[in-house]
């Protein structure tokens, strides 16, 4: 999904971009210039396994100044080891799924130990749907990325891609 994304950062200089199938990521180091891309295959969830490749790629590549970072529920601490191995000036950017802007999930006190980790250096990213007539619809992959591109572009405290309101009206 965030494939566009990636290649737009790898085109501003060289981009860490982790995830957890070899073969995608190493498809994707190939679509960018030579070297733009380092591919860092790996489960997030194993927090010691992120911490090591994090401070190697620094040391090999020099200080991590950006993260986008779309962690799932099953990794949460994965944030406290990012926020350990990048540059203290570094902007975070979360993506979130589209519950994180469910009214009735109380979720603004659920990041809040980020936003205070992380200063105004944390910034939201939520992933909405799209209306459309009568129906709604989950984002594409290219809106997915072009909003994600434009939130860095243009960093606010939280952005949202699509909407996210009604939210009966959430696919």
């Amino acid at each position: 999904m965030l494939a566009k994304a990636s290649l737009w950062l790898a085109g501003q200089g060289k981009t860490i971009v982790l995830g957890r199938s070899r073969r995608k990521l190493d498809a994707l180091a190939e679509r960018a210039p030579a070297g733009a891309i380092v591919p860092l295959s790996l489960d997030y969830t194993s927090t010691d396994t992120l911490a090591r490749h994090l401070a190697s790629a620094s040391d090999m590549h020099g200080p991590i100044t950006r993260t986008v970072a779309w962690i799932h529920n099953d990794g949460l601490d994965a944030h406290r080891v990012i926020a350990e191995a990048i540059d203290e000036d570094a902007d975070y950017f979360h993506l979130l799924g589209s519950a994180a802007a469910d009214p009735s999930a109380g979720v603004e006190d659920r990041f809040a130990h980020l936003r205070a980790q992380f200063g105004s250096r944390y910034r939201e990213i939520v992933l909405g749907f799209q209306l459309e007539g009568n129906h709604s619809r989950w984002l594409t992959h290219e809106e997915i990325a072009t909003g994600v591109i434009d939130a860095i572009s243009n960093p606010r405290p939280r952005s949202i891609i699509g909407v996210v309101e009604p939210w009966s009206r959430r696919p």
